[in-house]
């Protein structure tokens, strides 16, 4: 399932570095920088000590989706962060072309 917010998906919306009122119906997903394997072959070439202090190892980022795994985590999400959800009737959708 893809989330299109009033008939449109515009690739902007994707980095969170740009805050748009549009992220919040999107699939946030937030992932570190550095794998844990990684992470843990670098503690056994540095040291521990070394690993926890350098940001590099904890930092992360993040950026939204529209896909979802299902209807229901969909649906779930929008009823979270909406005050009401309604489903369009197919007269009511609104389709635009791209230019």
């Amino acid at each position: 399932m893809i989330t299109y917010i009033n008939g449109l998906f515009k690739g902007e919306w994707i980095a969170a570095k740009n805050e748009c009122p549009e992220q919040k119906f999107l699939h946030k997903v937030v992932r570190q920088l550095c794998s844990p394997a990684h992470k843990q072959k670098m503690e056994k070439l540095l040291g521990k000590r070394h690993v926890a202090k350098d940001p590099y190892y904890t930092q992360t980022y993040a950026y939204y989706r529209p896909d979802w795994a299902s209807g229901k985590a969909a649906i779930n999400h929008l009823l979270k962060v909406c005050d009401s959800v309604q489903i369009a009737e197919p007269q009511e959708s609104v389709t635009q072309e791209a230019p």
